[in-house]
């Protein structure tokens, strides 16, 4: 198949950016370390700023070094059933059922997933929590070889997307995102290339290019 002009120079744009993957592999790292020395540096007993720490170690990590996120997702889950706070306990299940999915860990997603208070999630929170039942199913029906469970993850991812776009503000970059995604996972591959195109045409920081 031949390439337009247009997508040749996308192709030319993604290979600079992969080129210069070290540069941004260094700045992670310095961030990291930055946050760590907080961290250390930390009052004892602030239990709240030590949980806010750790949650950005988890998620520097979540996109960085999956062992690591997993840890980091661990202790988030520790300090909160510790404090007996229900609304840390969901954050953190729902940053355990986030690295699972990533490394495979499907199962053990669905789990953490179950223990969430569903009734006490913020809507951003309930955006994700949907969101990751959306992937988790999604992945299932790829890797499943039995056409009667695919066809039963395939009805499941496809609610959740749906749930979690409901608590996804109109018109912002992650609804129009998560819609061209969706849009894509379920075949529509020209309404979602057109919902990428118009994302292109905003201001958008590297991390929503990188997306």
């Amino acid at each position: 198949f031949g390439t337009t002009g247009a997508q040749k120079s996308k192709y030319t744009e993604l290979q600079s950016a992969m080129n210069t993957f070290g540069i941004y592999d260094n700045h992670k790292r310095l961030q990291i370390d930055i946050i760590k020395q907080s961290l250390r540096h930390l009052e004892f007993g602030n239990w709240c700023k030590k949980f806010e720490l750790n949650q950005q170690l988890f998620d520097h990590y979540k996109i960085f070094k999956s062992d690591s996120a997993y840890f980091y997702a661990q202790t988030l889950k520790k300090l909160a059933t510790t404090a007996e706070d229900t609304l840390h306990i969901n954050k953190a299940n729902i940053n355990l059922a986030d690295i699972c999915i990533a490394v495979g860990m499907y199962k053990e997603a669905l789990d953490f997933l179950e223990e969430v208070d569903v009734d006490r999630l913020e809507r951003n929170d309930k955006s994700m929590y949907y969101g990751l039942y959306g992937r988790c199913y999604g992945d299932l029906a790829e890797y499943s070889n039995l056409p009667s469970f695919s066809k039963v993850y395939i009805e499941k991812a496809h609610d959740n997307r749906e749930k979690a776009l409901e608590y996804v503000a109109q018109n912002t970059f992650f609804h129009l995102f998560m819609t061209a995604y969706y849009q894509y996972e379920s075949g529509n591959l020209d309404k979602a290339e057109q919902g990428l195109e118009k994302l292109l045409k905003w201001d958008l920081s590297l991390r929503d290019q990188a997306l």
